[in-house]
Order: structure tokens, then C-alpha cells, then sequence
């Protein structure tokens, strides 16, 4: 019984593997999150807080609240591709505008710094 619960372990990061592969997303690193922290503290921070923990100083009167990336469950996923999208598109109806100015290097470096706020499951 153990070993199949190994092979399933095994079985579910090789696919999570290849499914980063074929989106093209980069393995987060500390070097990405040392740029993604930078690009946060200029662009997101006013919002989202210098904590992450959605308490920004321009935070007050945005409707949905900005994101708390520090709360353990999020509306529209922690995995990179989903972040990605979120700060490349923004979030219709929602107060997240886009960021597809800042270069795709930066929004992946974003998408692992705010992912590394998250907590453990």
C-alpha cells in the first residue's frame, strides 16, 4: 500500500512537471523571488501591503479588497500560472489591473515572490 502511494506521489510531480514545461513556466528559484520582492515593493505593495497581507495604503476603498496573499485559501488559485495570468490580465470586474507593461520576465519573478508568501499546506 505504501508504494502505491509513492508511485502516486511520484506520478503527480512528474505531471506537474511537464504541465510547467508545456506552459512554459519557469521553476521559481531565490534568485526570481529576490527580483519578484523588488518589482512587488513597486508595484503591488500600495495595494496588497508591504507584507502581502492585503492591507495596503491605497487598499481602503478598492472593491473586491485587494488580496491577502498571506491567508491559507485563494479565490483564483497559488499555482505560478495562475498568478501569472492574474498580473499579466488583471481580474475583470476587480480592482487588479494589468501589469502586461512590465516585461514577462518580471511577472514570473512577481508570480514567485507572491507564491513564496503563501502559506504551507
Amino acid at each position: 500500500m505504501k508504494a502505491i502511494g509513492i508511485i502516486f506521489i511520484l506520478l503527480n510531480v512528474t505531471l506537474n512537471v511537464i504541465l510547467a514545461l508545456a506552459q512554459n513556466v519557469p521553476p521559481s528559484s531565490p534568485a526570481l523571488v529576490k527580483l519578484g520582492k523588488a518589482s512587488y515593493a513597486k508595484n503591488c505593495a500600495s495595494c496588497h501591503g508591504n507584507k502581502g497581507d492585503g492591507k495596503g495604503s491605497s487598499a481602503a476603498g478598492l472593491k473586491p479588497p485587494p488580496r491577502n496573499f498571506l491567508a491559507p485559501r485563494w479565490l483564483n488559485g497559488t499555482d505560478l500560472k495562475s498568478l501569472f495570468d492574474m498580473i499579466t490580465n488583471g481580474v475583470p470586474g476587480g480592482a487588479m489591473v494589468s501589469f502586461s507593461r512590465l516585461p514577462e520576465s518580471e511577472r514570473w519573478a512577481l508570480a514567485c515572490y507572491i507564491k513564496s508568501l503563501a502559506p504551507s499546506p
